[in-house]
């Protein structure tokens, strides 16, 4: 959800950047921020709150523990929001080649085209974007092949073997990977970002350095 309410930000921002101030309000951001929290936690305490079948004596398998309701709301919300991000990022694509289509530079005059706040503000929304798709991406691999699983429970494929009961517990880490991937995303797209890290660990380098040269004073 986090992953689509950022696309949907840059979305607004390159497709509809006249409305983008109108739109992305301090209220909305709020919303935006706050409401996967509430969902996450709405999620997670719902079995808590009686919303599961285990009994005690019974395997503690994810999927024989939930409602098949459980299963089918989850995997229906993932797909969907990321069928949603998917289409936003198309249009973003577009707009984006349009843009660059239209400020190529021609005979090798860049005066008119580049320069100005407008087209650098665009840019910057364009990168942005690229660091969201690369997510986006990175977020299906990982976790929507463990989505199948629960789909197939919540319409009804209840007869999954103890093989296929072993993949799903294996693409668990699959989606585990998800968070230790994006950071490296990150670091790899974002200019501020990888810098920031250059310079937070070049700062324990050189307290390393300065540390060591006084022991030996």
């Amino acid at each position: 959800m986090t992953v689509m309410f950022t696309t949907f930000d840059r979305y607004v921002a390159i497709c509809h950047p006249h409305h983008y101030v109108s739109v992305m309000t301090r209220k909305v951001a709020i919303i935006l921020s706050v409401l996967p929290w509430v969902l996450s936690l709405a999620s997670v305490s719902s079995p808590l709150l009686g919303w599961h079948i285990w009994e005690r004596g019974c395997r503690c398998e994810y999927l024989l523990i939930f409602e098949r309701g459980y299963y089918l709301t989850s995997s229906v919300i993932t797909y969907s929001f990321s069928i949603l991000t998917f289409i936003m990022y198309i249009f973003i694509l577009k707009t984006a080649w349009r843009y660059y289509s239209r400020v190529k530079p021609v005979g090798g005059d860049t005066s008119c085209n580049h320069g100005t706040n407008k087209s650098k503000t665009m840019e910057r929304d364009v990168r942005n974007a690229k660091v969201t798709g690369v997510v986006t991406l990175a977020f299906s691999v990982c976790w929507l092949p463990f989505m199948t699983f629960p789909f197939q429970k919540g319409i009804g494929m209840d007869q999954i073997s103890d093989t296929g009961l072993t993949v799903m517990n294996w693409l668990v880490f699959l989606g585990m990977l998800n968070s230790i991937v994006n950071p490296f995303i990150y670091a790899w797209k974002r200019r501020d970002f990888s810098k920031e890290c250059k310079r937070t660990f070049g700062c324990f380098k050189n307290q390393e350095d300065m540390s060591h040269t006084s022991v030996e004073f």
